[in-house]
């Protein structure tokens, strides 16, 4: 199993590479919840070209089990909140894109709207 820790640059700045062996992530999730858990102790967290190993980058005062308990307990299945924000308007597009337009009431006319803004003002 790949399990290395590694020292990354130096002084005030420097970080622990934590070297972890996952068979499936969702790297956008996966950094969410290393950052959620870990706060200002988490640097970032790259995908290594060797298969199923994830490096996480964190400060030296984090406890590397602490780590590895994180990622081993990681889901892939699970959505980032980017990721389920963008899983709820396809849904909502998909059930208006098969209704007629006169059909539409109140409400989907609003989700569609907030859709469209939303789309516009995060510039996606």
């Amino acid at each position: 199993m790949a399990d290395g820790i590694g020292q990354v640059g130096g002084g005030a700045d420097s970080a622990v590479e934590i070297a972890v062996e996952k068979a499936a992530i969702n790297l956008e999730r996966l950094q969410e919840e290393l950052a959620a858990a870990l706060g200002e102790g988490y640097v970032g967290l790259s995908t290594d070209s060797k298969p199923d190993v994830v490096r996480v980058f964190v400060r030296d005062k984090v406890e590397a089990e602490q780590v590895r308990a994180l990622v081993a307990g990681h889901d892939a299945t699970k959505l980032s909140a980017r990721q389920q924000k963008e899983a709820d308007r396809a849904t909502v597009i998909e059930r208006l894109r098969g209704k007629a337009w006169v059909t539409w009431t109140a409400q989907d006319k609003e989700e569609a709207l907030r859709i469209l803004a939303e789309r516009l003002l995060d510039g996606a």
